[in-house]
């Protein structure tokens, strides 16, 4: 997989590549909180304004820049769908990595091989998911950190010590890298890209 994003086409559009002054759907959310800041973005059982919601994801995104994420790297997520998993997609946007969603169910030796095809520099994990994810990256020789986003508190605290420059001065992803990578079984029952 690290081969296939390294070999991508320089777009997904059939012969047309998308300009460089293309907006991100991080960035998209990021200029109506500017505008919104108390408009409700999430509902349900953790609700949270835009502000609240941009704020949370740019936090996130300082703890993976620090442990590595930028264009072309790749970010797991292991958690169910919930709030924080919108903060984690959108926190992969502001650190220019690509998120690469994985499912709860999936069992040790699944987790192993997609984490050893992907390589991912960090796993967005929950607290009923961290041990099967930690063992399947060292199972896969896979150097990653995790971190429990469902632990608010926890997660808040690691990504305040990170000394990962603002937001601004991050690098930003470009229209040829990767924001979102899926694996598929096809016809032929082993993951692939």
């Amino acid at each position: 997989c690290a081969e296939a994003l390294a070999a991508a086409p320089p777009s997904v559009l059939v012969g047309t590549a998308l300009p460089a002054a293309t907006k991100y759907v991080h960035e998209l959310v990021a200029e109506w909180a500017a505008r919104t800041p108390d408009a409700p973005a999430l509902l349900g059982a953790a609700p949270r304004s835009y502000a609240q919601l941009v704020e949370e994801a740019q936090l996130m995104a300082a703890w993976l820049v620090a442990h590595g994420a930028g264009p072309s790297k790749v970010v797991a997520s292991c958690v169910d769908h919930c709030a924080e998993y919108v903060v984690a997609q959108l926190a992969c946007g502001f650190a220019g990595a690509a998120f690469f969603p994985l499912e709860t169910h999936f069992g040790p030796q699944m987790l192993q091989e997609l984490l050893k095809d992907t390589q991912p520099v960090a796993a967005l994990v929950s607290a009923a998911t961290c041990g099967k994810v930690t063992a399947a990256l060292t199972a896969a020789a896979v150097s990653a950190s995790a971190l429990d986003i469902k632990d608010a508190a926890a997660w808040r605290d690691a990504a305040a010590k990170c000394a990962a420059a603002p937001a601004e001065g991050w690098a930003r992803p470009q229209p040829t890298d990767t924001a979102c990578l899926t694996m598929t079984s096809g016809t032929t029952g082993k993951p692939k890209c």
